[in-house]
């Protein structure tokens, strides 16, 4: 497994044990190489994620949301407080494998 379920449920736990009348919403971000779709372990981790986003997504006491990296840069390449920041991290982190 790459996804490490048993920490994400501990996660879920404490926001559940004091969302205190909040909504309790659990973020997954990770890195993955641009190439992603060519890698086994990445397609793997995509699918156990899914996975994870089904099992959890019967419960109401929490919300799961997930996006890679890659994702997050995306939704916030134009804003423009964060603009400079996603560029120099992206020099750093952004390559294929």
């Amino acid at each position: 497994m790459y996804l490490d379920v048993a920490q994400l449920i501990k996660h879920s736990i404490g926001l559940i044990n004091n969302k205190r009348n909040k909504e309790a919403i659990l973020v997954y971000i990770y890195w993955e190489p641009p190439n992603c779709w060519r890698i086994t372990e990445s397609q793997q981790h995509r699918k156990e994620i899914d996975d994870f986003a089904d099992r959890i997504g019967k419960f109401n006491d929490i919300t799961f949301k997930h996006l890679s990296y890659n994702d997050f840069w995306e939704e916030h390449k134009n804003c423009e407080w964060v603009a400079d920041h996603i560029k120099r991290v992206k020099e750093r982190y952004d390559f294929e494998i």
